[in-house]
């Protein structure tokens, strides 16, 4: 828990912190602090506050101090946002984290096809994801995995004839079969109250008609399901859309679904 003390305190704090130049090697886990003075001390990085504000680090002489971020030199404060990008999320910190994620399906517009009696339609089918950072915590280094799965009952192909056809399902025993088609990408840093909007690639869902405008074989989108992951891999935000089918289904069983079909 950080302590946040009086301005006079912090001065004399950073005299304590600051004693005058440290002789030692620097090892891995040290690092040389320099102020805005020219002073500087050999210690290790400990915590960051949630607010970005302070830090905690431990000198060589196992001493620890919090100070306020920018007594530091503009280095050093650099040095301190690449840490708290490669620092791993401790519960507390993860705790931190308020996001809102809205998904909205998007619909393309219909390619049609026709051989004879039969219709061939495929229309394109994305999801926008906003995601809004509502935590006074800055979220840096994230990134946003996703999947979507829909059930795969029809492939509609152009044969070597350039004629157009389809196969029913995607097995190789044509049964329609649940699919999917994951992704990720890296989120921008998110201050408070910052959004961000992010759209899925563009899977194609197909139908079939044969004499008629009822669809004699269709595909049907399930949903889209998320997680945002911290740079250490910590899971801090899932989020789903698609009902009770996609809800009950865990992230792994979801990764472990076949890719649709390719027809060549």
């Amino acid at each position: 828990m950080f302590r946040f003390a009086p301005a006079g305190a912090f001065l004399l704090l950073t005299a304590l912190l600051f004693p005058g130049k440290v002789s030692s090697q620097e090892s891995p886990d040290f690092h040389q602090f320099t102020d805005k003075k020219g002073q500087t001390v050999s210690a290790m990085l400990l915590e960051v506050s949630p607010n970005r504000q302070q830090m905690k680090i431990r000198r060589e002489d196992g001493q620890e101090f919090e100070t306020v971020i920018n007594l530091l030199s503009l280095d050093d404060q650099q040095y301190v946002k690449d840490w708290i990008k490669k620092a791993p999320m401790t519960a507390a910190t993860q705790a931190e984290f308020r996001l809102d994620v809205a998904l909205t399906r998007q619909n393309g517009s219909a390619e049609r096809q026709s051989s004879g009696f039969v219709r061939l339609e495929s229309r394109p089918s994305t999801f926008r994801m906003v995601i809004r950072n509502l935590s006074r915590v800055s979220l840096e280094g994230a990134r946003v995995e996703y999947a979507l799965v829909w059930e795969d009952r029809a492939t509609i192909y152009q044969t070597e004839a350039k004629t157009w056809t389809y196969t029913a399902g995607s097995d190789e025993n044509g049964a329609s079969q649940r699919v999917k088609k994951s992704g990720q990408t890296d989120l921008e840093p998110l201050r408070f109250n910052g959004e961000m909007t992010l759209e899925t690639p563009a899977v194609s869902l197909e139908q079939v008609f044969i004499g008629g405008n009822n669809p004699y074989r269709e595909d049907e989108m399930l949903g889209v399901r998320l997680r945002i992951v911290s740079a250490d891999g910590t899971v801090i935000h899932e989020a789903h859309s698609g009902g009770a089918v996609i809800g009950a289904m865990g992230w792994d069983e979801i990764l472990a679904l076949p890719d649709p079909m390719a027809v060549n």
